[in-house]
């Protein structure tokens, strides 16, 4: 893939994002084009956020429950309100992608429910993409 220079915009775009837009009725002419990935500006911007939180053995139940099990993403679906979730600031749609540095995807269902009821100290790693996607675009 080869990048292109976005005339007004002043940013590098992949040359075929710039034809597909404009194949695809885009109002803009194609050399005018300009789109980008977000995944490159996810930290930069904040759309992404990744935190890990720790429940200590004096932790019991930790006050989740997830929408979905493995092998899907395990996003959360209700945080109890008073629980240990609530007060590490887990909220529903943080996704779990670890469990004391074992990927939820790694584990069947009897493995993570084992672990989130038994296992203590629990180091859980979160990721929660709870703002709009957006790329501000500075004409040069």
């Amino acid at each position: 893939m080869t990048a292109q220079q976005g005339p007004k915009a002043g940013i590098l775009i992949p040359e075929e994002v710039a034809r597909v837009a404009a194949r695809n009725g885009s109002m803009i002419p194609e050399e005018h084009t300009t789109a980008v990935n977000l995944s490159s500006f996810m930290d930069e911007q904040g759309v992404e956020s990744r935190f890990d939180v720790t429940a200590d053995a004096t932790v019991g139940t930790l006050g989740i429950s997830p929408s979905a099990l493995p092998p899907n993403p395990v996003h959360l679906k209700y945080v109890e309100a008073g629980s240990w979730a609530e007060e590490q600031g887990l909220a529903p749609g943080d996704e779990l992608v670890s469990v004391n540095g074992v990927a939820v995807a790694d584990l069947d269902i009897v493995g993570l429910d084992r672990l989130l009821r038994k296992e203590r100290p629990l180091c859980l790693a979160m990721v929660r993409r709870d703002r709009p996607h957006y790329v501000p675009i500075t004409p040069t």
